[in-house]
């Protein structure tokens, strides 16, 4: 049976109203001069260092940024903000009847991320939930966890990210990749990355699933 990997934010979750408040807060907090949302998701999306994002927002106390950044992530005042891509249980539901689903993620609360799962009522739709950490590079990390899957088999899987770490977690594990626009790169950035498919969001699934078949 074929496996899906999936990311979760950026992937199924839309978390651009979550980073953008997070944002929004510290640089007010630290008496900078806040971007507007374009100008800051034109920044996320092309890959700018948050260290220049913060230097462009006119903030003296840069790491103090990083640290209030890395300590909001997944605080619940910040996570309500997040909602489901469009079309996204419909087209988990549907891959759900023929595939396994494990859903792959470096958060580091576990308690908040189920929460959140119950929220969307989503976790039904996961086989199982494999959660990460720090430690090293987020590609290798994220490779790791997947491997240490005790159902894992190269040929049958496929993950599915918004980011350059998918990507390179997916070759690095010689499976199926495909990167979706709804997340926080360009389509640009992507490319580098050399997925074998870009679709929009996962809504878009089944349009490149039969390639895959065929290939196999």
């Amino acid at each position: 049976m074929r496996t899906f990997y999936f990311d979760l934010d950026g992937t199924i979750l839309d978390i651009r109203c979550r980073l953008y408040s997070i944002y929004i807060d510290i640089v007010n907090e630290l008496g900078g001069e806040a971007l507007s949302e374009e100008v800051y998701w034109q920044a996320k999306r092309e890959q700018l260092p948050e260290e220049v994002i913060a230097n462009k927002s006119n903030i003296e106390n840069v790491q103090k940024y990083l640290r209030l950044r890395k300590e909001s992530l997944e605080l619940p005042k910040y996570l309500k903000y997040d909602e489901l891509i469009p079309q996204a249980s419909e087209s988990l539901s549907e891959l759900k009847k023929n595939s396994q689903m494990v859903l792959v993620t470096l958060r580091k609360s576990k308690e908040n991320l189920y929460q959140q799962l119950r929220r969307f009522k989503i976790e039904p739709l996961f086989d199982k939930v494999l959660i990460g950490g720090d430690g090293e590079e987020q590609w290798r990390f994220k490779a790791k966890i997947i491997s240490s899957d005790s159902h894992f088999e190269p040929q049958d899987s496929i993950i599915v990210g918004d980011t350059e770490t998918d990507i390179h977690a997916g070759k690095f594990l010689n499976i199926g990749t495909i990167a979706v626009l709804s997340g926080i790169r360009s389509k640009n950035k992507l490319v580098l990355s050399q997925p074998d498919y870009i679709i929009k969001d996962i809504s878009q699934l089944k349009n490149v699933l039969n390639n895959f078949l065929d290939r196999a």
